[in-house]
């Protein structure tokens, strides 16, 4: 994922910030994985911009891992096609 600028006292956990597929279960436990991590930040290091980019620099690295297992799980159980090929559906 990439970078932003992180801000004091805002962050996102789990689906509001990498929306993953459910093959797997990977989404859930990396959202409880987020929210631990966010805490034992947060329990050492206190409220400031450095703790949430902290977090969110430990976020952005276990995320990627778990949407690419995700996505591979994807493939193998239901032959999903890489996101730039996937049809956009419009509501």
């Amino acid at each position: 994922m990439a970078a932003w600028i992180s801000t004091a006292g805002i962050t996102l956990v789990g689906d509001a910030i990498h929306l993953m597929s459910s093959v797997g279960g990977v989404g859930a436990v990396t959202a409880i994985k987020n929210a631990a991590d966010l805490a034992r930040i947060l329990g050492k290091r206190g409220f400031s911009v450095e703790s949430i980019a902290a977090y969110e620099h430990s976020m952005r690295a276990s995320a990627r891992i778990n949407i690419q297992r995700g996505f591979a799980g994807g493939k193998r159980i239901f032959n999903q096609l890489p996101f730039e090929l996937c049809k956009q559906v419009d509501s």
